[in-house]
């Protein structure tokens, strides 16, 4: 019987020699990882996926479709759900082809799809092409007998591509911006700055800008930048920004700069809306947030 550290020891080196074996194994690359679209109601429009096997082993490709949804983070990280199960899902409108197929030892694949919206089309539609290859068994760490590869498991490879697509001249693009909130600014923590946001529009909006704080003279006294936020419609979630230096006693205007067409301008597609919002804040002798007032 072995000693409990060295069969934790062997059970870590058949971990590391198994994630050794799935990186050299069969790998592949997509040439897009996101696709953004603007087709007219009632319109279609063509394109290509490229799949390259930038190894030396057979890959035995799967393509199917999903939605997807922001996850809680505030990060842009997504969850990924079952096809035609959400409010503004593409699934149906979307189709691909081939299925499934075979990429030989560095060899190339495209699989071509087509998106053709409705005559009543009227906001954004979002899901994911996904790619997968089972790269064959491996053991598991948990197996009385590790050369008995038969005994493992499937270990899977599973690539994206995002789809957003967006109707022409029909969809609304809107945030409402409020409840600004300063907090810390004492005993040398910095001053954090929160505002509540509400995608109220029916397009995914990726959402930053910036904010500066000046006296009535317009002298300012901080700047600096709200960490970006991804919403799809209806999403809420929270602008936040930092200034590490703290700021002294006194009246103090907020002016805050948010651009929601971010991820439109990224993608060359027209400049988004600005958004600018005013808040009065008066610090205290002390360093303490004693108000805070938004103007209309």
């Amino acid at each position: 019987m072995l000693p409990k550290n060295i069969k934790y020891l062997f059970l870590l080196l058949v971990c590391f020699f198994l994630s050794l074996s799935i990186a050299n194994a069969a790998h592949f690359s997509l040439d897009q990882a996101k696709v953004r679209l603007v087709i007219p109601p009632g319109g279609s429009q063509t394109g290509e996926i490229r799949i390259d096997n930038i190894s030396g082993e057979n890959l035995d490709v799967r393509v199917y479709w999903e939605d997807w949804a922001y996850a809680q983070g505030n990060d842009g990280s997504k969850d990924f759900l079952a096809s035609n199960s959400t409010t503004y899902s593409a699934a149906k409108f979307v189709t691909f082809s081939p299925g499934e197929f075979i990429i030989p030892p560095f060899g190339r694949q495209t699989v071509s799809y087509v998106v053709r919206l409705p005559e009543d089309a009227k906001s954004g539609y979002y899901g994911v092409l996904f790619f997968e290859s089972t790269l064959g068994k491996y053991a598991s760490p948990g197996d009385s007998d590790i050369s008995e590869r038969q005994a493992g498991i499937d270990v899977a490879l599973r690539m994206a591509s995002l789809f957003y697509i967006e109707t022409k001249g029909k969809n609304n693009r809107k945030a409402e911006i409020g409840n600004f909130s300063l907090s810390g600014n004492k005993d040398g923590s910095p001053l954090l700055i929160e505002a509540e946001f509400l995608n109220a529009g029916d397009v995914d909006l990726t959402a930053g800008g910036s904010f500066n704080i000046m006296d009535s003279k317009g002298m300012v006294y901080a700047r600096g930048k709200f960490k970006d936020v991804y919403t799809l419609p209806g999403n809420k979630t929270k602008l936040t920004a930092e200034w590490k230096n703290g700021i002294s006693q006194g009246t103090y205007s907020l002016i805050a700069t948010i651009d929601i067409g971010k991820s439109q301008e990224e993608s060359g597609l027209e400049r988004g809306p600005v958004i600018v919002k005013e808040a009065k804040i008066q610090i205290g002798p002390a360093g303490e947030i004693v108000s805070v007032r938004q103007l209309d």
